[in-house]
């Protein structure tokens, strides 16, 4: 064997020390961080909704389960990364019957919030509605889990994650994605980056959705059913 065929002892190198790389993680996040806002119940504790927006409207697609008690609970919207959190007035919400059944799929509901016009909503044609038509991505996508994650949550603060997965296996009902218990912590704009370990639990991310993003930088909730 030769020289040049000797297996190389050098280290990879890792793409977040690459600036640019950063950066376009960053903008990434923050394309899917304008859609995704936190519910707090007295009882359930802290979830994740996904606006949408139907004419002048401004609803919320959520986990069912989060608002199945019926109990008290706030909507904080986020109309800027370095602004605080606007609570939003509640007008109307529902849930399907049986969003606390696990092995039902019909874990949703919604929340109809007063508008506000500064806050960035999805169209509602990207919500799938009637009769299951699966789209399984390949084997070994991978996507964004976007919440807010209940173990970082405090009285007074609470703080969005975006976590990448791989796909495992999926159908019209379920997407099973793998991710790892540690990673890198991204500042908003890209220029600085730490390893850091994420959340033991995955309580407080319901309702985020599963985002994946094109070469542009377009986000798309993905739609399972």
């Amino acid at each position: 064997m030769s020289s040049t065929d000797a297996p190389s002892s050098a280290p990879h190198p890792n793409p977040y020390d690459d600036g640019e790389f950063r950066t376009d993680i960053a903008r990434r996040m923050k394309y899917i961080h304008g859609y995704t806002h936190a519910i707090r119940s007295t009882t359930r504790g802290v979830g994740t909704g996904v606006t949408f927006r139907v004419g002048g409207r401004l609803f919320l697609m959520t986990a069912g389960h989060n608002l199945i008690d019926r109990s008290q609970f706030l909507v904080a919207l986020f109309t800027s990364p370095n602004e605080p959190a606007r609570i939003a007035r509640i007008l109307n919400y529902h849930f399907h019957p049986a969003s606390d059944d696990p092995t039902s799929g019909r874990d949703i509901g919604f929340i109809e919030v007063v508008d506000v016009p500064s806050v960035r909503a999805c169209p509602l044609e990207q919500f799938k509605i009637g009769a299951a038509e699966p789209v399984i991505p390949p084997h070994d996508s991978y996507f964004s889990i976007s919440g807010y994650p209940a173990g970082a949550a405090t009285d007074t603060e609470m703080g969005l994650a975006v976590i990448p997965g791989r796909l495992v296996t999926g159908d019209e009902f379920t997407l099973q994605l793998e991710y790892e218990r540690s990673g890198y912590s991204i500042a908003p704009d890209g220029s600085s980056y730490q390893r850091t370990d994420f959340f033991e639990s995955p309580h407080g991310f319901s309702g985020g959705g599963v985002w994946a993003t094109g070469p542009a930088g377009q986000a798309l909730r993905h739609r399972p059913i």
